[in-house]
């Protein structure tokens, strides 16, 4: 989208009617990977300084960081990691580095970078508490002026905490005080899986696990006056809505892995590596209101380039121009406009149903009907 974006989808009129929200991938600090920590070290000084601490004995070229050699021996751990960051000064200025950037494009809300809830990290809601409690201190405005951007819990999940109920309920006593404590400012709760389709490979008991604790989190931040986002969804998004999160945020290209996805270039490239390659370049494009699966490029060639009607606020079907062309503009100009299309129709339909009080879990409805497992099983 640029700015001669026309309609709903222009960024000046988003921007006007809607709150915009500010955080860094949790993942980026959970489990990383050369990607994820060469984004974050090119994006500012502070990032770069910020992954330094990340960093054991790393390949230099030239005094420089020799991203093409650095290796899983060459990162710390979670743990090691974040309680460096809490004892330096760094975590302020990456903070106050986020809240100036956030200032420039005019975010309403900051979720601040807090270690994930995770099994290997035991203290991590106690340090994940603390970090927030930091962060909030440091968005506390002047006396007598209006704060600019509003703090929210960051309340982040691995996948691996889901089996640990202790470490759950610790996180939820962590979160009831913080949003009791007038002193803190929390205006809401940044509730986050990292990697939230592999909770759905863990099977339906994780599944089970993940919803009732949203709902739980959900319900402290409800009771307390307070509202919860549940951010990078996919979409599984109106499970979470379900429960009474008052947010539901995806990426327009609707992928259920991570931002930053942990790949090894393999030794022999076969014809079938290349092809899953180049598919997954592609992304996916979810195939309609109604048709509510995620279809790979070779699915809408399948279907004559043509999918789904998103009651016309996008062309359904893809411009010759775009089928065999280069993957990042179909993309740019058919897949992400086209998914974000049709999540405004279900948007609409979900108000819709709602006003009407004809069907108090919608989403549930929209779910159960996807024979794809990946989606299917939030329902």
């Amino acid at each position: 989208m640029d700015s001669d974006t026309a309609g709903w989808l222009d960024p000046e009129t988003l921007l006007r009617t809607h709150p915009s929200l500010g955080y860094l991938p949790p993942e980026l600090f959970s489990a990383p990977n050369v990607a994820g920590l060469k984004a974050l070290s090119d994006s500012s000084v502070t990032g770069a300084a910020v992954v330094r601490l990340r960093l054991k004995d790393p390949p230099l070229e030239e005094g420089e960081l020799d991203w093409s050699k650095m290796a899983g021996e060459n990162v710390i751990s979670d743990g090691a990691f974040w309680r460096k960051l809490a004892k330096s000064n760094l975590y302020p200025t990456l903070v106050g580095d986020l809240l100036s950037r956030g200032e420039n494009v005019r975010i309403s809300l900051l979720a601040p970078p807090v270690p994930a809830l995770h099994e290997e990290l035991g203290k991590s809601a106690d340090l994940q508490f603390e970090l927030n409690a930091a962060a909030s201190a440091l968005m506390k405005p002047p006396a007598g002026s209006s704060p600019a951007i509003r703090p929210l819990y960051s309340l982040h999940v691995h996948p691996s905490a889901l089996g640990r109920p202790e470490l759950l309920q610790r996180s939820l006593d962590r979160l009831r005080l913080a949003m009791a404590g007038s002193e803190y400012g929390y205006i809401g709760v940044h509730l986050a899986f990292i990697d939230i389709g592999a909770i759905a490979v863990e099977g339906a008991p994780a599944i089970r696990t993940a919803k009732d604790f949203s709902a739980r989190v959900i319900g402290i931040a409800s009771s307390l006056g307070r509202f919860a986002i549940v951010s990078d969804t996919g979409p599984v998004g109106p499970t979470f809505l379900d429960l009474g999160a008052a947010f539901s945020t995806y990426g327009m290209g609707m992928t259920m892995h991570r931002t930053y996805p942990i790949m090894r270039s393999p030794k022999k490239k076969t014809r079938t590596t290349k092809k899953r390659v180049r598919e997954a370049k592609y992304g996916k494009v979810l195939g309609g209101p109604w048709n509510y699966v995620l279809l790979r490029y070779r699915n809408v060639r399948d279907q004559n380039w043509t999918l789904e009607d998103p009651a016309g606020k996008f062309p359904k079907e893809v411009p010759p121009s775009l089928r065999g062309g280069p993957y990042d503009r179909y993309r740019i100009d058919f897949s992400k406009p086209y998914n974000t299309a049709v999540q405004e129709v279900l948007n609409d339909l979900r108000e819709r149903e709602l006003n009407n009080q004809t069907n108090t879990r919608p989403g549930k409805a929209l779910l159960g009907k996807s024979d794809d497992s990946t989606i299917g099983s939030w329902a």
